[in-house]
């Protein structure tokens, strides 16, 4: 392990000049990325995007999901609608659980999200780096040969909507690094080589079979905060690490929003980024194919979506709430007007 860290170091330090296009969501949209290509090979491990799936509708696309995911593959419809080669991993891991795609083999989008909405508190990043780019068709190409075609035949089929993928995505100049094995040892390298943590994690377990979860004495010391998700089915795991954590005087706390924290992120001395998919837990980080994305350079808009989630504040849509607001007081007016004929029929002289 020493040795791997020592290695993972050297490439750290050799790192090649990219340009990256950060990305929080649910506030951002991936969709441009997506809007213009001649290739396109995806891995993710639900892919539930109508919005995405128009763009790439009967494209010269490789579609790649997980084979068996939790409540199982959830829109079957959806992916045969595509019109494009999709296959089911069925390889030697637990569960495919990245989420990236490579676009004409020169540039890749990574996200903390599966390809849904992206309506959680989630990190990603649009990349222009060959490196990196030919580490994940490298990896792409070796899960798909684990992979089997999806059978559409009794599947019915269904129109896609087209969307405008307009939003610009902002550039910045960062050094990048790609890892898809080794996901302790990276992790560990990454916290060793920091004095500085924000760390933004959907779980984070306390222990692995039995025994303290091996990141946890690499966080001791360090002035590192930790937020957590709050979700009903994270809570109470996450609540363990967080009071486990407090007593080894590592500052942690559960979010306190309203949207979930689906993050699996890391913000490193202020200048570098984990944008992953790894949960800190064993089995995504020993069993499952995870994707790792470190990029080194201004990182300011990460810092500043961690400090707002930290404090609890959202970023509010105005728009989106001034919608809410009027469809909530039609209800209320309908509902209000509802009662009012009924006491009428009841009562019709006291009206």
């Amino acid at each position: 392990m020493k040795i791997t860290i020592i290695v993972f170091l050297l490439i750290m330090s050799t790192l090649v000049v990219a340009d990256f296009a950060p990305l929080i969501f649910p506030e951002n949209s991936p969709l441009n990325f997506f809007s213009e290509f001649e290739t396109m090979y995806i891995s993710v491990y639900t892919f539930t995007s109508e919005d995405i799936g128009g763009l790439l509708k009967e494209e010269n696309v490789i579609l790649m999901v997980e084979k068996s995911p939790v409540g199982g593959i959830p829109d079957r419809e959806l992916l045969c609608s595509l019109d494009v080669d999709v296959y089911l991993y069925d390889g030697e891991k637990r569960f495919m659980h990245a989420k990236y795609a490579v676009k004409d083999n020169s540039s890749f989008f990574v996200s903390t999200e599966n390809f849904g909405g992206f309506d959680n508190r989630g990190w990603g990043a649009v990349v222009n780096d060959k490196n990196g780019t030919d580490k994940l068709l490298e990896t792409f190409f070796v899960d798909l040969k684990d992979s089997i075609k999806l059978d559409c035949e009794e599947i019915d089929k269904r129109e896609l909507r087209k969307v405008d993928a307009t939003q610009d995505l902002e550039f910045v100049s960062g050094n990048v690094i790609v890892f898809t094995d080794n996901h302790l040892e990276n992790l560990v390298g990454l916290i060793r080589e920091s004095d500085e943590l924000l760390i933004e994690q959907f779980y984070f377990h306390e222990t692995w079979r039995g025994i303290e979860s091996p990141l946890i004495k690499e966080l001791v010391g360090k002035n590192a905060k930790v937020l957590l998700d709050g979700e009903w089915y994270n809570l109470e795991k996450n609540e363990e690490t967080i009071n486990y954590l407090k007593g080894l005087g590592i500052n942690a706390k559960v979010e306190n929003m309203n949207v979930k924290v689906h993050t699996k992120g890391m913000i490193m001395d202020n200048n570098k980024v984990l944008i992953s998919s790894i949960n800190w837990a064993e089995n995504s980080i020993t069993n499952n194919r995870e994707i790792g994305v470190v990029v080194e350079g201004d990182v300011s808009k990460f810092k500043e979506a961690f400090a707002n989630d930290w404090e609890g504040k959202e970023t509010i849509d105005i728009e989106k709430t001034l919608i809410e607001s009027v469809r909530w007081i039609f209800t209320f007016l309908g509902v209000v007007f509802i009662a009012w004929l009924v006491a009428k029929r009841r009562n019709p002289r006291s009206l």
